[in-house]
């Protein structure tokens, strides 16, 4: 640690990346996991946990890439549903479940277009199917929100994810 010692400012100097040293301050500050920020690769963050001697605090489920994924094996039955619902790369379940959740959005959005228009409107049937429809996917992204909530390493990490307040503001 001396090379990053300047004895005129009294202080140390470290110039590593920004968005590891981030998540290792969020690492100290507030009791978290030590997480990969997306945009550093993999083996950089690494590379960075090592200089700062913390590697064997970090636990790689969280950030492997997709490709890294399909040779993991999950620790706990919560951590696979957690791998299988937020990895489409764990596996081939994983990928018809990613493929499957996608359809449901581009079925959600295509009956909110269609509630738009005017003429259809007509139809009793048409409102009825829509209604249905939209129970489904609300029931289903319930579903889906309590499950993550409750596999999710931890309440605050979920929490503090902007897509995932996303999610729970669209189910309301």
């Amino acid at each position: 640690m001396n090379n990053y010692y300047i004895s005129s400012r009294e202080e140390y100097f470290l110039e590593r990346q920004k968005h590891v040293f981030s998540a290792v301050m969020r690492f100290y500050t507030h009791d978290e996991e030590l997480i990969c920020p997306p945009c550093i690769p993999k083996h950089v963050f690494e590379s960075e946990l090592e200089f700062y001697g913390l590697l064997s605090y970090y636990h790689k489920v969280n950030t492997a890439p997709v490709a890294d994924l399909s040779e993991y094996k999950a620790k706990s039955r919560r951590e696979e549903i957690l791998l299988h619902i937020e990895f489409p790369g764990y596996s081939k379940l994983a990928t018809a479940y990613a493929i499957f959740d996608l359809v449901v959005i581009i079925i959600s959005t295509i009956v909110l277009v269609l509630e738009s228009v005017q003429d259809l409107k007509k139809y009793v049937m048409f409102e009825t199917i829509c209604y249905s429809i939209e129970v489904v996917v609300n029931v289903y992204f319930t579903i889906q929100t309590i499950v993550l909530i409750t596999v999710y390493p931890s309440r605050k990490l979920y929490f503090s994810s902007v897509t995932n307040w996303i999610d729970i503001i669209s189910i309301l």
